[in-house]
C-alpha cells in the first residue's frame, strides 16, 4: 500500500511496525524501487515519539486492532488519531459469514495462537469496531466491506460535538 500510495498521489509514507523483520523486509523492497519519499521504523503503536499531535493526513491499519489485547488497542487508536487528522482502518467484521471466507477467518486465526486467538475472540465479542471506536470518541464517515464480507474497511475521524 505504501508504494502504490507514494507512486499514484505523489505523498510522503511513513509506515511504523514493531516487527523488526517486517521493516527490514519493507526496506528491502524500497532498496529495489525508486520511491525516496518512503521511510520506514520500528516504532511501538501506543508511543510513536518524535511525531508531532497531527503531523499526518491519514494513517492505515490494516488486521491489526483485533489482534491486540482490549487495553492496548484502545491506546494504539488514541495515539494514532494524535498524529492523524484520518484513519483508514481495514479489520474482521463482528460477526463472520456462515461461509467457506468465514469460516477460514476463524481457523486462520485460531491458527495464529493461543493469545492471538483470544484478542480476536474479545474483539468480535465486545462489538468489534463499532465498540472500539465509539468507546475511543471516533466515528466513521465511510465504510465499505470486501466481497467475502469478512472484512470491514472504515473511514474513521473524531468525533465533533
Amino acid at each position: 500500500l505504501a508504494f502504490r500510495l507514494a507512486k499514484e498521489k505523489d505523498c510522503t509514507i511513513q509506515g511504523v511496525d514493531l516487527a523488526p523483520g517486517k521493516i527490514a523486509r519493507a526496506n528491502d523492497r524500497k532498496a529495489n524501487a525508486n520511491f525516496p519519499k518512503v521511510q520506514f521504523a520500528e516504532a511501538d503503536a501506543t508511543s510513536l515519539e518524535g511525531i508531532s499531535d497531527q503531523q499526518f493526513d491519514v494513517a492505515t491499519m490494516s488486521l491489526f486492532l483485533h489482534s491486540l489485547p482490549e487495553n492496548i488497542r484502545r491506546q494504539v487508536l488514541q495515539e494514532v488519531m494524535r498524529v492523524a487528522n484520518k484513519l483508514v482502518i481495514a479489520d474482521y467484521v463482528t460477526k463472520q459469514p456462515r461461509s467457506f471466507s468465514g469460516f477460514a477467518v476463524k481457523g486462520i486465526e485460531r491458527f495464529a495462537g493461543g493469545e492471538h486467538f483470544q484478542s480476536f475472540k474479545q474483539f468480535s465479542e465486545s462489538g468489534g469496531l463499532e465498540t472500539l471506536l465509539e468507546e475511543a470518541g471516533l466515528k466513521i464517515v465511510e465504510e465499505q466491506l470486501n466481497p467475502s464480507k469478512t472484512v470491514r474497511v472504515a473511514v474513521v475521524e473524531r468525533q465533533t460535538e
